[in-house]
């Protein structure tokens, strides 16, 4: 470890350590404006075809690694994931809409919220619209359903931004 932080430092003057987890990777998609209208989809597992789900896994591995949509989990990890990405969303001030990548520690049951992606692939075969879908959301709705969150904070950012000139 000691060599590999001192290798870090040749190439930036900070460096990130994170704790490795053995984990679940669970996903799941937050859409809207405001905390009070934001929509939760259904929840996803990644089962990795290695074990990362890196580029490899993801695009090179001949349809073995699967998601799993609904992911099975405990009404409280269920809960507990809902909560937490609603919370994430809103702590970013977040807007339209987002995919939100969790761990559960195998070892512990800790849940840990990874990471928020703000701009997530958006095919029919990502994983973002496929939550949706599950959720009975088809594709071509849950693209309506974003312009209108997209058209809805235009209007309010122009009518603010009018009224504060005024």
């Amino acid at each position: 470890m000691e060599d590999a932080i001192a290798n870090a430092f040749l190439y930036d003057r900070r460096i990130l350590l994170e704790r490795g987890v053995n984990a679940r990777e669970i996903e799941v998609s937050v859409i809207g404006n405001n905390l009070r209208d934001y929509e939760v989809s259904a929840i996803g597992e990644i089962l990795p075809a290695s074990e990362f789900y890196d580029y490899k896994a993801k695009y090179e591995s001949e349809g073995r690694s699967k998601l799993l949509i609904p992911a099975e989990l405990k009404k409280n990890e269920e809960e507990e994931i809902i909560r937490l990405a609603k919370e994430g969303f809103s702590a970013i001030d977040g807007e339209g809409f987002s995919r939100i990548d969790f761990f559960i520690d195998k070892d512990w049951g800790n849940i840990y919220l990874n990471e928020i992606n703000t701009i997530p692939g958006f095919t029919e075969f990502s994983m973002l619209p496929l939550l949706w879908k599950q959720r009975g959301v088809e594709f071509p709705e849950l693209v309506m359903k974003i312009v209108g969150y997209g058209n809805e904070r235009y209007s309010i950012k122009n009518s603010w931004s009018t009224d504060f000139h005024k």
